[in-house]
């Protein structure tokens, strides 16, 4: 049995850099990713500049650097960031000390007054050699010719360019030596790291370890933490070997990407596509591909940087009551049972609600739909996913039942938030489930089980007249703010006119015309004048009607008629017939003239058409939403 054994060394920063570039110290799987910042945004925040800085002038490392030792491999238990800044400053020096950098230009602008141009191209080819050159490379330099001659094998650039000028570079690289030295200090020779070395222990071991280091600082979010806590738990077998075989898969994709980061030193670690998955392997990767196939629901908050636990962290621990010894086989598969079935409902869902259809509009007019579908903070994630998964374990309720539950929660939810008025907006929060932050106290934690174990919760709360009353608010603030802002513009549609629209047409339409790309435009043309000072808001909902690209080009801002005279346009007019006025009303609330723009003679007829119209949207889309 090998012994254990903790050593306390000193390295020079010529070993460290050294011991990386023989390949000697790896990154373990748990290791995060650097965060620094190469310079400091604030004087307060970590950087790699500030961390050279403190060496330069303690000669010292102070906190140690951390290593497990086995086999003659050092594995970095902590200090990736320090080891980062370190081996960024020896290797791309100008990049820290960009200042420094100055003194080569000022070379360069000699070069360039010479007699004989230099082109353009060698000027950018110099500028990328020197900005490359390492520390070694200056605190090593002895002159031009040697260095490009021998060095790094550019004799013709010497010859042709830079020995005229020979002399000129003497005493820019003295100076520039004299700074990255502080005048006759070497930072590779005169700093030393303090080290930590574990040797003999397991990897279990010092992924423990690691958790300890950082468990009582704010180095770690509970995410990263999980990656270490949960190393060891991975006592459970799949049973669906599909699924196993897609995880594996994406998971290896996903550590490449992780580990892959512009700027990571050490030796990374690649995922074994054999090897046992972890439980934090298992959620994580199990999250990807949920959000590989469900557009409702977001990665924004798989970074490393994001504080608090991830989606299905969260899911599973209300689910089974803790994320540390509850991952054994029965609750894997079961949890894979229960998401392989929301995800099922998911796509059905997204279906219902037309998230394909609102994002590829032809003219993008309504892109935020998709944006503000899927705009849900973590703990409202976990609240729809928690009452689907809720519902599925009751065979009695079938699936377009729960879509349905979840639709008003979530669209109730939205269109709450779009309201402007704050008084009304808060009035109707008691009605929103989903008017949560992301915090992870015991109240939000014992709302999920709660809802896990009471998914009705999810459409008690939104009814047809709730929702029919926060829509003529969102009317009523339109037409309002319409009036204030009286400037002749193009509105950008608001994100519930988009569903409104959507949920019509898709009622009205025949498959024929759904599978058709469309543009959003204006029954009385945008470019209709008014008579007198009356205000009217041309751009209002009430005025808006979804248009065939095909159809909408042939009419610019002629008569309604011009719908009509394409091939297919009667056809396709008679299904907005509740929308679109006959022409009798249409002539009474306009006139054409072919030299002048069309002008509005009835503002009156005109406001009562929009507003029926507009009531004509919210009740079919309550009437879809609502179905009994």
């Amino acid at each position: 049995m090998t012994s254990k054994t903790i050593k306390n060394e000193q390295w020079y920063v010529k070993d460290l850099v050294a011991r990386i570039d023989n390949g000697e110290i790896c990154k373990p799987k748990f290791q995060r990713k650097r965060k620094w910042d190469i310079l400091p945004k604030k004087d307060t925040d970590p950087s790699e500049r500030n961390y050279i800085d403190f060496l330069r002038e303690t000669k010292n490392s102070v906190h140690p650097i951390t290593f497990g030792l086995s086999n003659g491999k050092y594995t970095n238990i902590d200090g990736n960031n320090r080891i980062n800044a370190i081996c960024h400053f020896v290797k791309s020096p100008f990049n820290i000390y960009p200042e420094n950098y100055e003194l080569i230009t000022t070379y360069i602008d000699i070069l360039k007054t010479q007699s004989e141009e230099i082109p353009q191209n060698i000027i950018s080819k110099l500028c990328d050699i020197f900005k490359q050159m390492s520390y070694f490379d200056i605190i090593n330099f002895k002159n031009l010719k040697r260095y490009f001659t021998e060095i790094i094998k550019e004799p013709e650039l010497y010859n042709h360019y830079l020995k005229p000028k020979n002399d000129e570079f003497e005493p820019i690289i003295e100076e520039l030596q004299k700074r990255i030295t502080n005048g006759n200090d070497r930072f590779d020779l005169n700093v030393t790291i303090n080290v930590n070395i574990f040797e003999g222990y397991l990897t279990e071991e010092l992924c423990n370890m690691f958790a300890k280091i950082n468990k009582h600082t704010s180095a770690l979010t509970a995410k990263e933490l999980l990656a270490s806590t949960l190393f060891t738990k991975n006592n459970f077998i799949i049973k669906d070997k599909m699924f196993d075989m897609e995880l594996r898969k994406i998971l290896a994709q996903n550590y490449t990407k992780l580990h892959n980061c512009e700027g990571e030193s050490l030796q990374l670690y690649n995922f074994d596509e054999k090897a046992d998955i972890n439980a934090y392997d298992f959620i994580i990767g199990t999250e990807l591909l949920m959000f590989n196939r469900c557009k409702i629901f977001n990665n924004k908050n798989l970074g490393a940087t994001v504080t608090g636990l991830s989606l299905l962290f969260k899911v599973f621990n209300a689910i089974y009551g803790g994320i540390n010894d509850e991952f054994n086989t029965d609750n894997i598969n079961d949890f894979i049972y229960k998401i392989t079935r929301a995800i099922e409902i998911c796509k059905k869902l997204e279906s219902l609600i037309a998230i394909e259809d609102i994002t590829t509009i032809s003219n993008k007019t309504f892109d935020k739909c998709h944006k503000t579908l899927t705009s849900l903070n973590t703990n409202s994630q976990v609240i729809l996913l928690l009452g689907i998964i809720g519902n599925v374990n009751n065979s009695s309720i079938s699936d377009k039942e729960i879509c349905y539950s979840v639709i008003k929660c979530l669209l109730g939810h939205l269109f709450i938030r779009c309201v402007k008025s704050k008084e009304n907006r808060e009035k109707y929060y008691k009605y929103d489930l989903l008017s949560l932050d992301n915090t992870s106290g015991k109240w939000v934690r014992e709302l999920f089980t709660k809802i896990y174990k009471e998914p009705s919760l999810l459409n008690t709360k939104i009814n047809k007249p709730i929702m029919s009353e926060i829509i003529d608010i969102l009317l009523s603030e339109n037409i309002a703010n319409a009036a204030v802002d009286s400037a002749k513009h193009r509105k950008s549609r608001k994100f519930w006119e988009g569903i409104l629209i959507q949920s019509y047409f898709n009622i009205k339409m025949p498959l024929l015309f759904l599978n058709k790309s469309y543009w959003i435009e204006h029954i009385f043309p945008f470019s209709s004048t008014i008579d007198g000072n009356t205000f009217i808001d041309i751009d209002r909902l009430g005025n808006i009607i979804p248009i065939i690209a095909e159809i909408n080009n042939t009419r610019g801002a002629k008569h309604i008629n011009e719908y009509s005279k394409t091939p297919f346009g009667k056809d396709f007019i008679k299904h907005l017939s509740e929308i679109i006025p006959p022409v009798r009303t249409y002539d009474r609330i306009i006139t054409h003239n072919e030299t002048s723009t069309p002008r509005i003679i009835n503002t009156t007829a005109y406001s009562e058409l929009c507003s029926a119209n507009e009531k004509t949207y919210r009740d079919t889309f309550l009437a879809q939403l609502f179905p009994n």
